[in-house]
């Protein structure tokens, strides 16, 4: 499993500290911050990787060279390594020696477990806010995060938005997914088919639908009751005339 995995499972994760990982490149060398096979000869020796950028010899970062701990400090090695989100995710167990490893195995895990899972759903949620910042861009409809509030006027008269966005907490009956084949012709194609999905199908009084997931339920969905947390506060919801 990836680090990522591991972390968003709520996995206690060891990792060495920044300056003992900083320490220990010239032995187990750090890939991504890694000079490619140099070329050229002399004073125009630089690394690959640069010479296919078309960048000048003194324009290295964030590659170095960890052949030794003196050029590796001095390339800033310390400081890149704390860039990365070994170091920057929340709850992380870093040690520095091995008494420092001992005691964070002994330390209370419950509890950096239950971090890691609040920090997961914060992620996620940013996450999830980003991706529909820049779906919305894509789409033409600016800078917002729930491009389906942009809908309204697509929707067929006998339908209405409600005010506030969620999923039912009971009545459900159906899913189905409509992705965009081509967003920027015909944007609200999906919205049409949610609601159309739930106009054949017996029963049906409220549709919700965030731009992908439309789902449908029945007389049972409480309107003004909906489920709003993580990623449902995504949807936008429709109830029948």
């Amino acid at each position: 499993m990836s680090f990522y995995e591991l972390y968003h499972a709520a996995m206690p994760l060891l990792m060495p500290s920044e300056m003992l990982m900083s320490k220990w490149l010239p032995a187990v060398r750090w890939g991504s911050l890694e000079f490619d096979r140099d070329r050229g000869t002399g004073s125009a020796k630089r690394p690959a990787c640069l010479m296919r950028l078309g960048k000048s010899p003194a324009c290295f970062v964030p590659w170095m060279n960890q052949s030794t701990l003196q050029s590796a400090m001095d390339g800033g090695a310390a400081s890149w390594i704390g860039a990365t989100d070994y170091y920057r995710f929340p709850h992380i167990l870093h040690f520095h020696s091995v008494a420092s490893l001992v005691g964070k195995l002994q330390g209370p895990l419950a509890a950096t477990r239950s971090g890691m899972r609040k920090a997961s759903q914060e992620i996620r949620s940013q996450t999830l806010s980003l991706h529909r910042r820049l779906l919305g861009h894509l789409l033409g409809f600016g800078d917002s995060e729930r491009f389906p509030r942009f809908m309204p006027t697509q929707a067929p008269n006998h339908w209405n938005q409600l005010p506030l966005g969620g999923t039912c907490k009971l009545g459900f009956i159906a899913q189905a997914d409509f992705p965009q084949i081509e967003p920027h012709s015909s944007p609200f194609l999906g919205l049409r088919q949610c609601l159309r999905l739930c106009d054949e199908t017996a029963g049906c009084e409220v549709a919700v639908f965030n731009g992908l997931t439309c789902m449908v339920y029945d007389e049972f969905c409480n309107a003004t009751d909906l489920r709003r947390e993580g990623d449902r506060n995504g949807y936008v919801a429709w109830k029948r005339d």
